[in-house]
């Protein structure tokens, strides 16, 4: 059902149609300790994943006396629009409000402002288009299978060896002793992540921006530029860089090490890799709710999940993995299996401890599929195996069998997804 910003004067929400209120966020923004009503209000066209929001606006109402503050962001559209609150400045102790839209089409590119009150004007200190235009950087092929990355505002060169690419690859690029055929350029691409990072231990945040480097055209993605920004006396500055190189996915790619499977390694080469559904499911969130008793307006919660067979009959099952301060220990995060019934959901497991991929063998014990859970606790990857005892699975893996070495293991891995690069699906 739509949500509308009733309780804000019509003038508030000026628009020939009324804007619809996309998410709603609450914290001290103007510095007074009340608590904020901060709304992202706008139109909309389109269903499902190609649903556009256009026409947005940031309303601030003052805990305070009820004033309102209004940020326009006309002429932005785009999917998942979404606003945060949090605190990136040493100097007060309010929060400054980050918006972020994915732009339309396929790009992947993130169109992203970040504002701050002072007393009843909204100050921009951070703006993707601008900062896209700002950064300067080559991307030159190098003679012997070398891509060298320039940052040239910081006069830093990084290296990207490409020697590992497909062999047609190379070949259409290099001669036979490894000398370029011709001048190559690639490109750093416009921002397409921004995410605030906690990096001193402390309430302040910084900014983890990442861009795509590609080569040859946009689907050659060499490695992703990751950019820290800390908030320095009226900006954001570069604190520090690194590349990330993308690794090419291959079915071992839990082994470690040699190339070649020792009798001490595990062998993965038969199991199937599937990332996390990107829908939002209300569904899910809804069950997850009751069962944590979890809080929209208190609780911070991000979920990637997959639905599976566990079971060789007509019903299926969830893997939910859950990330959050109430879900992650040192050891890892929380899963939640689900199982749906005359379409509904119900919670059969829940598992703490676990750590993505979650590997769902080919064995069952008990009518239901083993699965397989990765430990961080030993300096050597150390898997344990997950049995249906009848009612559910195992609460915790740290009590459970170790994977024998030399296994070799069929199946599915669920929710494979980089967590360093995904962050899920936010909980509201």
């Amino acid at each position: 059902m739509a949500r509308y910003a009733k309780n804000l004067i019509r003038s508030e929400v000026n628009t020939p149609k009324q804007r619809e209120v996309i998410m709603t966020r609450i914290g001290d923004v103007k510095g007074s300790s009340d608590l904020d009503v901060i709304y992202l209000v706008g139109n909309e066209r389109g269903t499902g994943k190609n649903k556009v929001y256009y026409n947005m606006q940031i309303i601030i109402s003052d805990g305070e006396n009820g004033k309102t503050v209004t940020i326009d962001l006309s002429g932005i559209e785009g999917y998942n629009p979404r606003i945060e609150l949090e605190n990136f400045k040493k100097v007060t102790s309010d929060n400054e409000i980050l918006f972020s839209v994915e732009d339309i089409g396929n790009n992947g590119y993130l169109t992203a402002h970040m504002y701050y009150l002072d007393g009843d004007k909204a100050i921009k200190i951070f703006d993707t288009d601008y900062y896209n235009q700002l950064d300067s950087y080559q991307v030159i092929y190098q003679d012997k299978y070398k891509v060298d990355v320039i940052d040239i505002n910081r006069g830093m060169t990084y290296s990207i060896d490409i020697s590992g690419k497909d062999k047609d690859y190379l070949n259409s690029l290099y001669n036979n002793n490894g000398i370029l055929k011709k001048r190559i350029a690639g490109k750093v691409l416009s921002v397409s992540g921004l995410s605030p990072i906690n990096l001193r231990r402390s309430n302040i945040l910084d900014l983890l921006v990442t861009q795509k480097i590609i080569g040859i055209n946009e689907k050659d993605i060499l490695g992703v530029m990751s950019n820290i920004l800390s908030f320095e006396g009226i900006s954001f500055i570069k604190v520090d860089s690194f590349i990330g190189i993308l690794g090419e996915k291959t079915p071992n790619m839990l082994v470690r090490g040699e190339n070649k499977l020792s009798k001490d390694c595990l062998d993965f080469s038969k199991v199937e890799f599937i990332e996390s559904e990107v829908s939002k499911d209300e569904a899910i969130e809804r069950i997850i709710e009751k069962e944590f008793s979890l809080n929209p307006d208190e609780d911070k919660v991000n979920y990637l999940y997959n639905k599976v067979k566990l079971k060789d009959d007509d019903s299926y099952q969830i893997l939910v993995y859950l990330e959050g301060p109430r879900f992650c220990t040192e050891r890892g995060g929380t899963l939640a299996i689900l199982e749906e019934k005359n379409n509904e959901y119900n919670v059969l497991s829940k598992i703490s401890n676990a750590i993505n991929p979650i590997i769902i063998s080919e064995n069952k014990t008990n009518g239901y599929r083993d699965l397989i859970v990765k430990m961080i606790d030993s300096d050597k990857d150390d898997f344990r195996l997950l049995k249906f005892n009848g009612n559910a699975y195992p609460l915790d893996p740290v009590k459970e069998e170790r994977l024998k070495r030399g296994s070799k293991i069929k199946g599915i891995a669920a929710i494979s997804d980089d967590l360093f690069y995904t962050r899920g699906i936010e909980y509201k």
